[in-house]
């Protein structure tokens, strides 16, 4: 959470706030746009079934007309698998996003490291970039995005945190 000033609160500035943006949250980037600040941006069609919980992310960006995004997490004793299934016909660009506050080394394709904790994903789909911004409320702490570009073409991407 950020930092509780009036610029939290107040409409004109809370989401130029890292921590309230959509910057530095786990959710994908669609044509280089973030999900905007609208109580209309949210999941829809959000259920759990069969040990499965999932949703769709198109109304989070405004594009619930146009396309889906389907969001999906199925949890195990020892991981957790997150999957995203894109349904649109136009071409767009995707950049999935995962967000920490644990400095992510990539130690092979397709795995990076956050502490003791692995997330495996399929090099072959996309490139992966790891970036950081000081965060609103504490600027000598670090927020890290690990970046999964897909490739064009590529409309689905899962991966697994052991």
């Amino acid at each position: 959470a950020g930092l509780y000033t009036r610029q939290y609160f107040a409409r004109d500035t809370r989401y130029t706030i890292l921590e309230n943006s959509s910057r530095s949250h786990s959710v994908p980037i669609i044509d280089g746009e973030y999900q905007p600040d609208s109580p209309a941006a949210r999941a829809t069609d959000v259920k759990y079934e069969n040990g499965i919980f999932s949703m769709n992310l198109a109304a989070a960006y405004g594009k619930g007309d146009t396309m889906r995004i389907d969001r999906s997490f199925v949890c195990k004793s020892d991981s957790v698998t997150m999957t995203d299934v894109y349904e649109f016909e136009d071409t767009h660009s995707i950049v999935e996003r995962l967000t920490s506050r644990i400095e992510p080394k990539i130690c092979e394709d397709g795995k990076i490291i956050l502490g003791s904790t692995t997330v495996s994903y399929d090099p072959s789909i996309c490139s992966c970039h790891i970036s950081s911004e000081p965060t609103t409320s504490n600027p000598n702490k670090l927020c890290y995005m690990i970046d999964f570009k897909l490739n064009d073409g590529v409309k689905q991407f899962s991966c697994t945190i052991e």
